[in-house]
């Protein structure tokens, strides 16, 4: 695992990154892209730096298809690999509050080429 980008654009959140365990070290590329700008930033940082990226996690279904054309450009070639549901408790929190309480899947890509970075 080289690096990880999470796009949370449409509703953002904090990232729950202690789930990467071990992977998760100053050598990783792992970035949450929250709005235009943090997606420009990435962008430019792994084209001009040649930053690694194994996997997109893209959340919401809002745009979806959208965002993850824009990423391809960036990233290369994706391949869809998962769909994750939320879980229980993120699904009784929405039927409760759900305007503050969203329940989001995310969709996990693996890049599949790398046309930026070896």
């Amino acid at each position: 695992l080289q690096g990880v980008v999470l796009d949370s654009r449409i509703r953002n959140f904090n990232a729950p990154w202690f789930y990467l365990g071990e992977a998760w070290a100053k050598d990783k590329y792992l970035v949450e892209v929250k709005n235009g700008e943090d997606f420009a930033l990435a962008s430019e940082n792994i084209t001009t730096q040649h930053r690694r990226v194994d996997y997109l996690i893209v959340y919401h279904r809002t745009d979806r298809e959208q965002r993850v054309k824009q990423w391809e450009a960036v990233l290369g070639q994706l391949s869809p690999m998962d769909t994750i549901p939320p879980a229980i408790g993120d699904r009784i929190r929405n039927f409760l509050n759900p305007k503050y309480n969203q329940a989001n899947d995310a969709v996990i890509y693996r890049v599949t080429t790398h046309p930026h970075n070896p």
